[in-house]
């Protein structure tokens, strides 16, 4: 543990510190995080400490070593220097009326997302978007996050600290899809100058829907009603049907 972190516990923390907890944990860092490590032989398993709480680390300690009766101190909420501010209603509603008028001016598409500008915009919001989960305590009791397959979501789950957290890709988009397709709804593409890339963008379109259905027929439901969906070839559809609408 470093200088800096023996600093910070020790003017910020002091009170958890004195918690019996800490006779069987010490503080780790993980990229800029403050966790806690058990200190119990063969296990070592690291817990967040959310607000340095120590509710997660006294659950640890009563249900896996059956160590109950800790002394729990009174909970210390650390809060940036001049608290969390939060918007107005009137500021909530001028913020989202911008937003709205940005995207119909400049003719913003869904795809922007996917391109190289925003990307890098949003590697370096995303630590900011955390930070914030972690001020408000429910960084920690995320465990899924569901959304649609598409690359760019996908892609938000390798800036998160946590590793554990899982994707669960929304039935009710992949089934639209489905029906959508089935139903021969799908508006044909045509060019005057190339009537050709219409019907090849449609056939696309087919060829995705129909790795979609196989990729259903594959989901296992066990007996406590939880689903095993693999998403590997899914997702590797979804990024090959962007790419040729891009195109």
């Amino acid at each position: 543990m470093s200088e800096d972190i023996e600093a910070i516990n020790v003017t910020k923390k002091s009170s958890a510190r004195k918690s019996d907890v800490w006779n069987y944990f010490k503080r780790i860092e993980t990229n800029g995080v403050f966790l806690a490590q058990c200190l119990k032989k063969e296990c070592s398993k690291i817990l967040s400490t959310p607000n340095w709480t120590t509710s997660s680390l006294i659950k640890h300690l009563n249900y896996v070593h059956k160590i109950r009766d800790l002394k729990k101190l009174p909970r210390y909420r650390f809060r940036a220097s001049g608290g969390v501010q939060k918007l107005s209603k009137e500021k909530k509603s001028h913020i989202d009326r911008l937003a709205l008028e940005a995207i119909i001016k400049d003719g913003r598409s869904f795809n922007d997302f996917n391109k190289s500008g925003l990307k890098r915009f949003i590697q370096n919001i995303f630590p900011e978007i955390e930070k914030k989960l972690v001020e408000l305590n429910i960084f920690h009791k995320v465990t899924t996050i569901t959304s649609d397959n598409a690359p760019n979501m996908l892609g938000l789950f390798q800036y998160l600290s946590r590793s554990d957290i899982k994707h669960i890709p929304c039935m009710a988009h992949v089934l639209h899809l489905i029906l959508c397709n089935g139903l021969g709804i799908w508006e044909t593409i045509t060019d005057n100058n190339d009537k050709i890339s219409g019907e090849s963008t449609n056939e696309n379109l087919i060829n995705f829907d129909d790795s979609i259905s196989q990729y259903l027929k594959t989901i296992n439901i066990n007996s406590d009603g939880s689903c095993n969906m693999p998403i590997s070839n899914v997702n590797q559809s979804v990024e090959e049907e962007i790419q040729s609408g891009d195109e």
